[in-house]
């Protein structure tokens, strides 16, 4: 069974009344540290969100009884199946929230209802006119074939620069080339290699991987397996 979360923070003035979502659960932690995307782009509603606006992202501005942020007796389905139901959540300013279930509980649905990208069966959704809100889309890796530790790697661009470098020079010496400006050009590209911490690469990836929340033998799993996000 696989679980994800989601960091939220608000930097505006979290206490709940009730969070409710079928059958499979979604608990809320604390988390110790966040990190937020911002936008300038504002979306103004005091209702719920049109269905189109997978572009468009920002503030929803409403009544939010002084929070930063107030979900009121939001609900979402997806076809015959609900996600969330008569959701009360508010925000308040500078508190800090991880929403932390199940793959397929509802995590980023909820996101979305809070961004105005997502919409919604009943309810509303309000956000401060202080605030402006900004996420970072799942759709980065969307249909990545690569594993989840490849995937990390592969946007360690100046490491794996160097590597392309380093390999065809290594081959250049190996094919039987031994003049001064081959092994010149093989050894600044082990420095180079070097330098860009290409040789601490796999140990790096592992830690942020590590951060994230993947276990071990999650990172040799195709990004595929994972949920898309619901």
């Amino acid at each position: 069974m696989k679980f994800g979360s989601i960091a939220l923070c608000c930097a505006l003035a979290v206490q709940t009344s009730a969070f409710t979502i079928p059958s499979p659960p979604t608990r809320f932690t604390t988390a110790s540290r966040t990190h937020t995307r911002t936008t300038t782009t504002p979306l103004y509603s005091t209702t719920a969100p049109p269905t189109d606006t997978s572009e468009q992202y920002g503030t929803i501005v409403g009544d939010t009884k002084g929070a930063a942020l107030r979900l009121s007796d939001v609900a979402i389905s997806r076809g015959a199946s609900p996600l969330l139901s008569s959701i009360d959540w508010s925000v308040q300013p500078k508190e800090r929230w991880g929403i932390v279930g199940i793959n397929g509980a509802g995590k980023s649905t909820l996101l979305g209802a809070i961004t105005g990208t997502v919409r919604m069966d009943s309810g509303a959704a309000y956000v401060h006119s202080k605030v402006r809100v900004g996420y970072l889309r799942q759709s980065a890796v969307s249909g990545s074939e690569r594993t989840v530790f490849d995937e990390a790697k592969s946007e360690m661009t100046l490491i794996e620069d160097a590597r392309k470098l380093l390999e065809s020079t290594s081959k250049i010496v190996e094919d039987g080339d031994f003049s001064e400006e081959a092994l010149d050009k093989l050894a600044a590209a082990q420095e180079e290699f070097q330098n860009q911490g290409g040789y601490e690469q796999e140990q790096m990836v592992n830690v942020v991987l590590k951060g994230l929340g993947f276990a071990p033998e999650d990172t040799a799993q195709l990004c595929t397996d994972f949920s898309g996000g619901w």
